[in-house]
């Protein structure tokens, strides 16, 4: 339900213990908007768990075959601050119970600024094999009535270091007409279950 200030009364984070018949929410760490009743991060998109991060994980690349994973990632809309826009990639390594924010992707162009354009990041998909390997893609918005060709950098970007930091990876993706810096919106992510070097991506 939206509050008075037009915020959501919580954050969009949910986890239920007992096969979905109750649901507590997870906010601890996510950011507050001014005049907002409770942590918000906006819309929240895909969510992904480290299949190694139980309490005793297996030898070797095996994942988890018992106890609770612990680390989650999530992508969201994130929080806008005055400038750019943080918390769009989020994580978890308690099991919810407190959030930070993993958003190393080039600095977002406030909608604020005449330049009106923005970076959403919308699928997440993490290594099975190597679960420090994360990928997102991401879809620019932006005013066409203020900007005839998007410029800002979008496409697919990859973290070797659990959301730490985050490179471009979108070498032959297809470009926005008459831009070379802004990719076509990535929707979708997959990664091959066995060869982690093959990676499905969708552009529109």
């Amino acid at each position: 339900d939206p509050s008075a200030s037009g915020y959501p009364v919580n954050s969009g984070l949910y986890k239920s213990l007992d096969g979905g018949a109750n649901w507590a929410n997870l906010g601890n760490g996510l950011p507050t908007p001014p005049g907002a009743p409770a942590p918000f991060v906006n819309l929240v998109r895909n969510l992904v768990l480290d299949p190694r991060s139980c309490v005793s994980p297996p030898s070797g690349t095996a994942p988890c075959t018992s106890g609770p994973l612990r680390t989650i990632y999530a992508t969201a809309s994130g929080y806008r601050g005055t400038t750019s826009r943080t918390h769009r990639i989020i994580r978890s390594a308690d099991a919810g119970a407190t959030w930070g924010s993993t958003d190393g992707l080039p600095v977002d162009i406030d909608h604020n600024l005449p330049t009106q354009q923005s970076l959403q990041v919308v699928p997440i998909a993490i290594d099975p094999l190597h679960p420090q390997t994360l990928y997102v893609g991401t879809s620019p918005a932006y005013d066409t009535t203020q900007v005839a060709t998007p410029t800002i950098s979008s496409g697919v970007f990859r973290s070797d270091d659990g959301g730490a930091t985050w490179t471009p990876r979108s070498n032959g993706l297809p470009f926005y007409p008459g831009s070379t810096t802004t990719h076509l919106d990535v929707f979708a992510l997959a990664i091959h279950p066995t060869n982690p070097n093959v990676l499905w991506a969708s552009a529109y």
